[in-house]
This record gives C-alpha cells, sequence and structure tokens, in this order.
C-alpha cells in the first residue's frame, strides 16, 4: 500500500490550528522517565499554545520536571487524515489567583470545546470549584503539519 503525503504550508497550519480539536499531549513521566500522553483541551493565542491542568495532575509534575512538550493535533475519524505536531519548551506555569494567570484564558479554552455557551458556562462553575487551576504555556519551537488526505 503507498500512502500519498504532503506537508501542510503555513496558511493551512495556522487555520487548523484555529478550529477546536482536541490534542495529545506528550510529556516525559516525572516518576520513571517513560513518555506520557493525554487527551489536552488547547488554545493557540498570540503565537503560543495554552492549557488549564488542575494542581495536582501529573501533566504539570511531569512538565515541571521536565519542560519539553509535543502536542499532536489530529483530526477526527472521518474528517480526512491529516495532523498538526507542535514541539516546544513550556516557559510559563502561572496559578490561579497569582499573578500573570488570565482568569478568562480557562473560561476561553472551555468554550471552544463546548457545544453551547450554557454548557460552556456550567463546565467552567464546576471546574472553579475544583482550583485551584495553573495555566501552562510555551512557544512552539517547531510545527508539522502532515496531510495524507491527498488523493
Amino acid at each position: 500500500m503507498t500512502y500519498l503525503y504532503q506537508q501542510m504550508n503555513d496558511q493551512e497550519i495556522n487555520s487548523f490550528l484555529y478550529e477546536p480539536r482536541h490534542g495529545v499531549l506528550g510529556t516525559t513521566s516525572w516518576f520513571d522517565e517513560r513518555p506520557q500522553l493525554n487527551t489536552v483541551w488547547w488554545i493557540y493565542e498570540q503565537g503560543r499554545i495554552w492549557f488549564s491542568f488542575f494542581h495536582w495532575s501529573n501533566k504539570l509534575k511531569n512538565i515541571q520536571t521536565d519542560p519539553h512538550v509535543c502536542l499532536c493535533i489530529p483530526t477526527a475519524f472521518g474528517d480526512g487524515d491529516r495532523q498538526v505536531i507542535i514541539y516546544g519548551e513550556v516557559d510559563r506555569i502561572d496559578k490561579q489567583g497569582e499573578p500573570g494567570y488570565d482568569a478568562t484564558l480557562d473560561y476561553r479554552i472551555t468554550q471552544r470545546f463546548s457545544i453551547s455557551e450554557e454548557e460552556a458556562l456550567i463546565t467552567h462553575e464546576m471546574d472553579l470549584r475544583d482550583g485551584p487551576w495553573m495555566q501552562v504555556s510555551f512557544k512552539p519551537l517547531r510545527i508539522l503539519g502532515d496531510n495524507y488526505d491527498t488523493g
């Protein structure tokens, strides 16, 4: 079997990053240095990738131990066969209630992955009860866009 393949151009990648898609975040486990993958909600704003994590999450512990990350954003099944892979090094971790923390960012992420505004409001209110939240961010060092949907 032969796969047709082409790289996505910058405009295609940029458009892809502004569509709501779940991502798969790759980190290195803090306790055994093995790869760990987690499905994540994310947002791309002002040239940076942003996440919000619970303060107790293993993803956060992993990043605090080794800030190198990889985010793979695939298309959903049945929606073609494309993906964007972003490599970077986390350089911002902001805690809820402290300087640098953007309280509206968490809501924008929740809103992006909600079916309706009502669902976003309910989810966001429930999430706030589980705080404090941590906002994690990095500027992409390398972005690859793959398109296997060429035929």
